[in-house]
């Protein structure tokens, strides 16, 4: 299994790879990637061993980087997923009331129910 850490609005860490952040270049990822499958574009670059789509901006920088199975990954282990889900809630979390707080930990709730 390959594992990915998300560092939300900052970019991802590939284990033994390194990290690929949002902003930078296309020739970095490459760089640490490889090229993109065949059925990548100009815009959109395809790296299938990772279930992964990046979005360029202009610039040729990463605009946006996608899971492209979803919370169903075939290479990748779920659990890292769930688990930032719960980091990403926390820091959500640090500025919203406790009532807030209370609703949207029963959602998580329900997404983890739904999903499993």
């Amino acid at each position: 299994m390959i594992k990915i850490n998300m560092i939300p609005l900052h970019g991802i860490d590939i284990e033994n790879i390194g990290h690929i952040a949002l902003g930078q270049s296309q020739t970095e990822l490459i760089h640490l990637l490889g090229q993109p499958a065949e059925h990548s574009d100009a815009v959109q670059l395809y790296y299938d061993q990772y279930e992964l789509r990046i979005d360029l901006n202009q610039n040729k920088s990463i605009e946006f980087i996608e899971f492209i199975n979803g919370p169903y990954p075939e290479k990748l282990n779920f659990l890292f997923m769930v688990l930032i889900h719960f980091k990403l809630m926390r820091t959500i979390l640090s500025n919203c009331s406790q009532k807030k707080i209370m609703v949207m930990l029963i959602l998580t709730k329900l997404i983890i129910v739904l999903l499993f």
